[in-house]
C-alpha cells in the first residue's frame, strides 16, 4: 500500500478456505492503522475505531484508514491539487482526540479468526430498490459482456423516487454497442435492481490526472438529455429492453407518469 498516506507498509497473501485472505503487519518502521465500523455514507466512520485483532467473534465490515503524522517523510499526507478531494480523503479523532488518518477507501471483511477479506470500494456503491448496487461488479459484467472496456456506473437522483437509479457511460468511438445484447446479458448476469435504468454511450471520456476515467464530470449530467449531447438510453421494463431516451420519456419520468 501507499505509504505517502500512512497506511501499513507490508502485506501477506495467504489462501485460506480457497479465498484469497489477507493478514496486515507492521514493517521496522511502525505505522498506525486501524479499522472502523463503516457506513455507506461516503467519507463517514460511524461507532468506535477499532484495532485489528484475531478472535472476532462474527464478520464484521471495515474500513482500512492509516494514522497521518505532519511533516512525517513516511506517514505525512500532502492532499491532492484537488482540495475538495483531499477534504473527502482525511478524517479526525480517529485514533484520539485531535488527530487525522487517511481513509484509504478500502472496505474489508474480517472473519472470526482475524482475516481480512476485500469487499468493495467507498464511494462505489449506491443504493437501489432497497438494495445496494456496486458499481464495480456492473461495470465489469457491461465491459464482459460489450467488450469494451471503459465504462463508469453510478447512481442518479429521480425525482419522487429514493436512493438513486443506476447509469452507465460506455466509451463506444466506433459505435459498435449493441444495444439489445447488453440487455440480454445484463439480464442474466445482474439482478433487476443493479441493472442501471440509463445508458449513455460517449466518444470521449476524460481522464484524471492518475489515467483514471473521471466519473464526476459524466455524473453532474445525471440523465438530462437537456444538457447532454451523446445518446442515451431507458430500460423500459415493459419492452424488457432499452429505447433511446426520448424528450417525452424523460419529461412522464420527471413527472412520475413512469414509475420506476
Amino acid at each position: 500500500m501507499d505509504q505517502r498516506k500512512g497506511m501499513p507498509t507490508s502485506l501477506t497473501l495467504m489462501v485460506k478456505s480457497e479465498q484469497l485472505a489477507l493478514c496486515l503487519f507492521s514493517s521496522r518502521v511502525f505505522i498506525p492503522w486501524r479499522f472502523s465500523k463503516w457506513t455507506r455514507r461516503p467519507g463517514k466512520l460511524c461507532g468506535t475505531p477499532m484495532a485489528c485483532a484475531s478472535g472476532v467473534s462474527q464478520v464484521r465490515l471495515e474500513s482500512l484508514s492509516g494514522k497521518i503524522i505532519l511533516n512525517d517523510p513516511v506517514r505525512d499526507f500532502h492532499g491532492y491539487a484537488d482540495k475538495s478531494a483531499t477534504k473527502k480523503k482525511v478524517v479526525k479523532d480517529v485514533f484520539r482526540k485531535g488527530d487525522m488518518a487517511f481513509l484509504s477507501g478500502d472496505i474489508l471483511v474480517m472473519d472470526d479468526e482475524g482475516y481480512l477479506y476485500f469487499k468493495d470500494r467507498t464511494g462505489d456503491t449506491f443504493r437501489w430498490k432497497g438494495e445496494n448496487v456496486s458499481t464495480i461488479e456492473v461495470e465489469n459484467i457491461i465491459s464482459r459482456v460489450t467488450g469494451l472496456s471503459d465504462v463508469i456506473v453510478y447512481g442518479v437522483e429521480v425525482p419522487n423516487c429514493e436512493g438513486r437509479a443506476g447509469m452507465a457511460v460506455i466509451l463506444d468511438r466506433e459505435d459498435t454497442l449493441n444495444i439489445d445484447q447488453l440487455y440480454d446479458g445484463m439480464a442474466k448476469s445482474l439482478a433487476s435492481y443493479a441493472r442501471p435504468l440509463f445508458v449513455r454511450t460517449v466518444k470521449e471520456i476524460e481522464m484524471t490526472g492518475t489515467f483514471k476515467l473521471k466519473k464526476i464530470t459524466v455524473q453532474k449530467d445525471g440523465f438530462d438529455i437537456n444538457l447532454i449531447k451523446d445518446r442515451v438510453f431507458f430500460l423500459d421494463a415493459k419492452k424488457r429492453g432499452y429505447v433511446p431516451l426520448t424528450p417525452e420519456i424523460h419529461n412522464k419520468i420527471i413527472s412520475g407518469d413512469i414509475r420506476l
